[in-house]
């Protein structure tokens, strides 16, 4: 691909498109792209910038149309406390902005996003958040989802603070992921025990499993969901209707943060003072920070780095 290239990936016709920047609404199809193949995307298409900021690659030629290896998911998605992100600047443009974190402050009562390059921080402009807790975010609308502790509701808003809306009324949200290619959002209930889904705009809520649940992560790809089950010490996985759970990894003692290295297929996860990697069946289990007296409470993952809070 040259450097000035745009790629969509319009999964609601399953196929993977090219545009050269500046050639309008010419279009080139490049590769068949299966929608099981990608499920990372939602059904509208999404703009990479190859030469500005990667945040998909492709993994083929253009005349390799095998569906399972077309393009692979370069950025991963964090939840609770921490969440990484590469997003679209102005609608329209071709210009993609530096990857950014966000971050929950609880008791600041407010959500931060911090350049990655520079550390610079902003506050977005969401009006009262309450005391949020755990959050995800929408690229391609720029919704920020996030629970609010203090009111006990989900709500969501784009960055710039419009479209608010308060989408559930929930207990006590610790976990919160979005499921793009499907069009849910999936959150753990501390104080219910319940792992529940339902739409983007909190329609067709069903609960899922029962366990003592707190921050989880989807691999969509696999078909998967695994979270931190902080009542009974342990790493447990399930498909993400549900069905097949099983613990992958026990004996820990205080597991709050979860999140996969999508390049590495590694599981991240936090046990008190301790950040731990493994592989995603709970095997090569290694330990990657210990803090003194710091409870490890948010992790993420880039290429190059690993991201936590802890207090």
């Amino acid at each position: 691909m040259s450097e000035n290239t745009i790629v969509f990936y319009l999964l609601h016709c399953e196929s993977a498109w090219r545009r050269s920047e500046g050639s309008g609404s010419e279009f080139q199809i490049v590769a068949v792209n299966h929608r099981n193949a990608t499920p990372y995307f939602t059904s509208f298409c999404l703009a990479i910038v190859i030469n500005e900021q990667i945040v998909f690659e492709s993994t083929k030629e253009d005349d390799n149309s095998r569906r399972d290896t077309i393009v692979r998911k370069i950025y991963p998605k964090f939840f609770n406390t921490l969440d990484i992100f590469s997003t679209l600047g102005d609608p329209g443009s071709s210009r993609i902005s530096e990857p950014f974190l966000l971050v929950t402050d609880r008791d600041g009562g407010i959500i931060l996003q911090v350049n990655i390059p520079s550390g610079s921080t902003t506050t977005l402009p969401l009006g009262d958040v309450g005391k949020p807790l755990a959050l995800d975010y929408d690229p391609l609308t720029d919704y920020v989802y996030w629970s609010d502790d203090r009111n006990d509701k989900i709500h969501r808003a784009r960055r710039d603070g419009s479209g608010r809306e308060t989408i559930l009324d929930i207990n006590y949200v610790v976990g919160l992921a979005l499921d793009h290619a499907g069009g849910d959002i999936y959150w753990t209930d501390y104080d219910e025990n319940t792992i529940s889904v339902a739409k983007m705009n909190g329609s067709s809520t069903r609960t899922l499993a029962v366990s003592r649940p707190y921050d989880l992560v989807l691999d969509p790809k696999n078909g998967l969901m695994y979270w931190a089950d902080r009542g009974n010490d342990r790493i447990d996985r399930a498909a993400m209707d549900g069905s097949n759970p099983t613990t992958i990894i026990t004996g820990l003692s205080s597991t709050r943060a979860v999140t996969i290295d999508y390049r590495e297929d590694r599981l991240y996860y936090s046990d008190g003072t301790r950040m731990y990697s493994s592989d995603l069946l709970g095997n090569d289990i290694q330990q990657l920070l210990y803090e003194s007296g710091k409870t490890v409470r948010g992790i993420a993952v880039d290429e190059n780095y690993v991201y936590w809070s802890s207090s």
